[in-house]
């Protein structure tokens, strides 16, 4: 693929691709900052994207995404990060050290919690929360006061 060659790529739209997973390649992109991968076919979140250490905004809406990883804390730039629509069951603590990070979608999943750490997301502004299987109100937010817009529904019916 020709992906090597454009190293100072910086913004990269790969959507309604069907992509099962993303070419390797991918991470020679060092100065890419915006990655659009909406409404393919993701069912593991690509782990070379973990070495894009650039990377402000990345779009990754509308896959089959069941978790996020640990390591997701090294994209300390990241400023948006885009995950509606997903399968995803949890959120990993160290989610919670992207301190840089000011709007979070991840409406439309599994989520039942948050990670106890969320309030240290100091500069997020923006967050989706709406349709997760979210029972009661997570008390990690309890904490958090720096939101602008905040959209959580709580699901009387998943209560058991």
């Amino acid at each position: 693929m020709t992906l090597l060659k454009l190293t100072s790529l910086e913004s990269l739209n790969l959507n309604n691709n069907q992509l099962r997973k993303i070419p390797k390649e991918i991470s020679s992109l060092k100065n890419l900052t915006e990655l659009w991968l909406y409404r393919n076919k993701l069912d593991i979140f690509p782990t070379e994207l973990l070495i894009l250490s650039k990377l402000k905004i990345l779009y990754l809406r509308e896959n089959n995404l069941k978790s996020i990883p640990n390591s997701i804390n090294l994209l300390t730039k990241l400023k948006y990060l885009q995950l509606g629509e997903n399968q995803i069951e949890s959120l990993p603590e160290s989610i919670c050290d992207l301190t840089s990070l000011d709007a979070l979608s991840i409406y439309n999943n599994k989520l039942k919690d948050l990670p106890k750490g969320f309030y240290k997301l100091k500069n997020l502004r923006t967050l989706h929360l709406k349709g997760n299987l979210f029972i009661k109100y997570p008390e990690s937010l309890s904490l958090f006061y720096s939101h602008e817009y905040l959209s959580i529904d709580i699901k009387p019916e998943n209560l058991n």
